[in-house]
């Protein structure tokens, strides 16, 4: 089965937009260092303020839902793929 996910290099880059463009929902450091290498699995995603996707990520232990606000420009980083278990 295929799943949407954001490698970690991909998450950093794309909170720094987030957090410079001022948008709603973006990861804390202290989130970021918890994160450290994972890849985060898209649960669910949704256009918002028609500008950007607000997607709904797992994290993995304690970070079941983290909401998280990529421009659509950037979009390509979220990459479609298949996984295996050790991956998430």
């Amino acid at each position: 089965m295929k799943y949407q996910f954001i490698e970690y290099a991909d998450l950093v880059k794309l909170n720094k937009i987030a957090k410079k463009k001022n948008f709603n929902q973006y990861l804390g450091e202290n989130v970021l260092r918890d994160l450290y290498g994972k890849r985060l699995l898209v649960k669910f995603a949704f256009v918002h303020n028609g500008t950007e996707m607000r997607y709904v990520l797992h994290g993995g232990r304690g970070y079941d839902v983290l909401l998280f606000d990529v421009d659509f420009k950037d979009m390509h980083l979220v990459r479609t793929g298949y996984l295996n278990k050790e991956a998430a």
